[in-house]
């Protein structure tokens, strides 16, 4: 049971008070938990032992348009009393279902392959996504809501195949995996000589579901692009490190999911340049027009090389 302060303009590790992921307590065999919090409005993040549970996002106050993407399974507004005693609360949590799907891939001999998809989380790494294993063929994604949708991103690192696909848990369904391919892009000085050694961050942008519930403007919720996770980390086979420019000053990201969209940063703070979004083609290969970085501390070493 992670907390926030109600009021807060910032992630928890930015404040304060030690909140969030550094203020974490577990229930006990009866289900009960004590957490000393200080007075004041807060909010209780609730994470069942399982990811079977339907979960919940939360909304970085003072900015309609930054979702933090907890995804716990109950969030809780609660008020401390400076002086008195505070009453026991209870709290529930809904079981999900499962989706159960069986692939189809064209690299059959592959034992890799994972599944991510947005809300499947842990408590200690709330602003990430679980890799779910594909086991012979098969995999399993729990807590989704009856009815609804949940975009699932498939990949076998290995085999070099993958999917994006919208699934529900009504019945099984079946996934034609396609080869993988990627971006490739030049980063050019203000002299328009290449830039060698430029590191360069890859990033997952997971479309949330239809099925998270917000309080965002109807104009917001109407477009399914608007507010994605960025999720990077996930595919240590591909990506062991951040990759850099070669001598040429160019940068290439293969084993990229077809159907995914991907942004690539540069640089970091006040400096970072974000690139993007590109959606990934089956059987084709993105060649990005030469990018110009006209800021020298963006590439300055240290920064980002």
């Amino acid at each position: 049971m992670p907390w926030d302060r109600f009021e807060a303009s910032a992630p928890e590790w930015r404040s304060e008070l030690i909140a969030g992921r550094d203020a974490i307590a577990r229930s006990d065999a009866n289900g009960h938990f004590r957490l000393a919090l200080p007075p004041g409005p807060a909010t209780l993040r609730v994470y069942g032992p399982t990811p079977d549970f339907i979960e919940t996002s939360t909304r970085l106050l003072g900015n309609s348009n930054i979702t933090l993407y907890s995804h716990a399974h109950a969030k809780v507004p609660i008020e401390v009393p400076a002086t008195g005693f505070m009453y026991p609360i209870t709290i529930t949590l809904t079981p999900g279902l499962s989706i159960h799907a069986r692939l189809l891939s064209p690299a059959p001999d592959s034992t890799a392959g994972l599944v991510l998809a947005l809300g499947r989380v842990l408590p200690v790494r709330g602003y990430a996504a679980i890799p779910l294993t594909i086991r012979t063929g098969t995999f399993t994604v729990p807590g989704a809501r009856a009815n609804t949708l949940t975009r699932l991103y498939i990949l076998d690192p290995v085999a070099c195949v993958g999917a994006t696909i919208d699934a529900t848990s009504a019945e099984p369904l079946t996934v034609a995996l396609a080869p993988c391919d990627g971006l490739r892009l030049r980063l050019l000085g203000p002299d328009h000589e290449p830039l060698p050694q430029v590191r360069v961050n890859l990033y997952l942008l997971m479309e949330r579901d239809p099925t998270v519930e917000l309080n965002y403007p109807q104009e917001c919720l109407e477009n399914e692009h608007f507010d994605p996770q960025p999720v990077e980390w996930f595919d240590a086979i591909n990506y062991p490190t951040r990759p850099k420019t070669n001598a040429d000053g160019i940068v290439g990201r293969p084993a990229l999911i077809p159907g995914a969209r991907y942004s690539l940063t540069i640089g970091s703070a006040a400096h970072r340049i974000a690139l993007g979004p590109f959606t990934i083609v089956s059987g084709k290969t993105q060649i990005l027009p030469d990018f110009i970085v006209t800021d020298p501390h963006t590439f300055r070493p240290g920064a980002s090389r």
